[in-house]
C-alpha cells in the first residue's frame, strides 16, 4: 500500500525476497540460481527506495536495451501501478511521484560504464552481475553516493557462470559463506551481503509453472548444479562438460 495515495502495489515477496528488501547492507546481491525471482526483487527494491526517498536518482542496468525491455522494464510496467509514475519511452526514464527518477540503462563493457563516471547516484541496481566484467561494475560502485543524505545503495542479482563468475564469487559469495553472514570490505568500508535463492523459493513461479523446476532438474550435471541449486563450485565452461571453480 502506498500510504499517501492509498494505491495498492500488487506484490507479495517470498521469504528470500523479504530478506533482500530488509537487508541493511551497502551492497546486497540476490539470487544464485535461475527462477528465484531476481529481476522482480530488484525492481521492487528500486520502487521501495524511490518512494521512501523522494528526489532520489536510481539507475537500473542490464547488458543491452533488449534485455532491459524483456526483463527490468517489463517487470516495472507489470508490477508498478501506473498512478505512481510517468514513463518517457524515448529516454527510458520513469519519474515516480515525489520526484525520484529511475533511469533504465545498459552497459556492455568498461567503456559503457565510463559514461557514468563522476556521477552521484543514490541507488544503482545491476541485473545479472555475472554478465559483466569487474572493472565495469567497480566504476558503477564508485558512483554510488548521495549528496542529498539518502543511504547509498548498490543492489545486484546473479547466476553462477559467465564472464563475471570469478569476481562475483570472490566478492559476494565466498566472504559471506554463501550468504550466511555479512562482511565489511576492507577497501571501501562497505557492508556486503548475499541472499541466495532458487526456483523453489519462488512461490509464484512454482505455482504457475511447476514444470520449470523439472526442466532445470534435467539439465546436464554442471548446469543443473549451477542453475537449479545455485552451486558456485560447479560451472560448465565453454570447452568442458564440467569445470570446477573450487580453487577460485
Amino acid at each position: 500500500m502506498c500510504n499517501d495515495m492509498d494505491i495498492t502495489v500488487s506484490y507479495t515477496p517470498n521469504a528470500k525476497q523479504q530478506i533482500f528488501h530488509a537487508c541493511p547492507a551497502d551492497e546486497a546481491v540476490y539470487g544464485g540460481a535461475k527462477g528465484g525471482g531476481k529481476s522482480c526483487a530488484l525492481v521492487m527494491e528500486a520502487l521501495a527506495y524511490a518512494l521512501e526517498y523522494p528526489g532520489a536518482e536510481i539507475y537500473l542496468f542490464r547488458e543491452t536495451y533488449d534485455e532491459l525491455e524483456a526483463n527490468i522494464i517489463k517487470e516495472w510496467k507489470e508490477k508498478v501501478p501506473a498512478e505512481l509514475y510517468k514513463y518517457n519511452e524515448s529516454k527510458h526514464l520513469a519519474t515516480v511521484v515525489g520526484g525520484t527518477r529511475v533511469f533504465f540503462r545498459y552497459i556492455k563493457n568498461k567503456n559503457d560504464a565510463e559514461k557514468y563516471n563522476g556521477r552521484s547516484i543514490d541507488f544503482v541496481g545491476v541485473d545479472e552481475l555475472t554478465r559483466h566484467e569487474e572493472e565495469a561494475i567497480q566504476i558503477l560502485l564508485s558512483c554510488v553516493r548521495s549528496p542529498k543524505g539518502f543511504p547509498p545503495r548498490f543492489r545486484g542479482t546473479c547466476n553462477p557462470g559467465n564472464v563475471g563468475h570469478v569476481w562475483v564469487k570472490k566478492r559476494y559469495i565466498t566472504p559471506t559463506i554463501k550468504g550466511k553472514k555479512m562482511y565489511r570490505d576492507k577497501d571501501t568500508g562497505n557492508v556486503i551481503a548475499f541472499i541466495p535463492a532458487t526456483v523453489y523459493d519462488n512461490t509464484v513461479l512454482m505455482a504457475n509453472d511447476p514444470a520449470y523446476a523439472r526442466r532445470l532438474e534435467n539439465l546436464p550435471p554442471a548446469r543443473r548444479k549451477a542453475f537449479l541449486e545455485g552451486d558456485w563450485d560447479a560451472y560448465e565452461g565453454q570447452a568442458f562438460e564440467e569445470f570446477s571453480m573450487a580453487g577460485c
